[in-house]
């Protein structure tokens, strides 16, 4: 439980360093906190409830620290781990496969959230703003996958705390 704390604790905290030192119109906008839920989920196989409580309680605090959207995020983020949860019912935990959870839940969070912002009118239908918001988090947050989930294997296989694989 301890390796999963210090995971997302990290990965908030890189959102928060990663905007401060890169612009936000950059290539590179962080999502390291949805990361972090990919890479924790294998270490809650047998606590499904705990995982999807976690993921509420992690969006709630990236609501409140970094947007103004109450519960747009939490709620996002619960979809998004439910989501996860379903996708690791099927595939093993490797880093190919983080890779290719982090792309579907990039994606998947870029489009939910745009069609959300849109339909309360907060930003306009611009179908190049969304484009532009998914290759953006792409390169970043792929790379940041593989060496969270090479990092945290690394600790878990040393220590011999339960995940799966």
């Amino acid at each position: 439980m301890k390796l999963v704390i210090v995971t997302v604790l990290i990965s908030f905290l890189f959102d928060s360093l990663i905007s401060n030192i890169i612009p936000l119109n950059s290539i590179l906008l962080p999502l390291c906190s949805l990361i972090s839920l990919i890479i924790i989920y294998p270490f809650f196989h047998k606590e499904t409830n705990n995982y999807l409580k976690w993921a509420f309680g992690l969006g709630l605090l990236y609501d409140v620290v970094y947007t103004d959207t109450i519960l747009l995020n939490a709620m996002t983020f619960l979809l998004l781990a439910y989501i996860i949860k379903s996708i690791y019912q099927y595939i093993s935990n490797n880093a190919i496969n983080i890779m290719i959870v982090s792309f579907i839940t990039i994606v998947l969070y870029r489009f939910t959230t745009f069609l959300l912002l849109i339909t309360v009118g907060y930003i306009k239908d611009d179908f190049n703003l969304l484009v532009t918001s998914i290759y953006s988090s792409l390169l970043l947050n792929i790379t940041y996958g593989v060496i969270l989930y090479l990092i945290t294997n690394y600790i878990s296989v040393k220590f011999k705390i339960d995940k799966v694989d």
